[in-house]
């Protein structure tokens, strides 16, 4: 099986890096996110079972990444299913798990089901984001 994993150390709790990918707010500073686009609309049900879809316009296109969580389990571990048809065909599965460090936490990010070099930059930005939002540097 493919499988694409990452880890990034953050200076926040596990608790505040949980939350950046349940929280609106959060999400559009970071995820999906990128100095090109503008992130449209972010509709979001954080509940098991419950869906997402986050619009973001890039290039003249409306590129939707939509999907449905499977596990939430605040603030060790989520996983969900991604789908973006624009970039890859077919449906990923990603696991986010947050471990408590002495400087704050480490964020492991497993994606399968799309090949690694398909995501891999997207997903090395973006975290990389996420950990300059929480650590206050954007």
């Amino acid at each position: 099986m493919l499988a694409l994993k990452l880890t990034q150390a953050i200076k926040a709790s596990p608790t505040q890096v949980f939350d950046a990918w349940l929280k609106p707010a959060m999400m559009r500073q970071w995820l999906f996110k990128s100095p090109h686009n503008t992130i449209v609309r972010i509709d979001i049900d954080p509940r098991v079972g419950g869906g997402f879809s986050i619009l973001e316009h890039a290039d003249g296109e409306h590129i939707d990444h939509f999907g449905t969580y499977d596990i939430i389990d605040r603030p060790h571990c989520l996983v969900f299913s991604l789908e973006v048809p624009w970039h890859f065909e077919g449906v990923s599965r990603v696991s986010v798990e947050v471990e408590a460090t002495p400087d704050g936490s480490t964020l492991t990010l497993t994606q399968t089901g799309v090949e690694p070099e398909k995501t891999e930059a997207s997903w090395r930005i973006m975290l990389a984001r996420l950990a300059q939002v929480l650590e206050g540097q954007f």
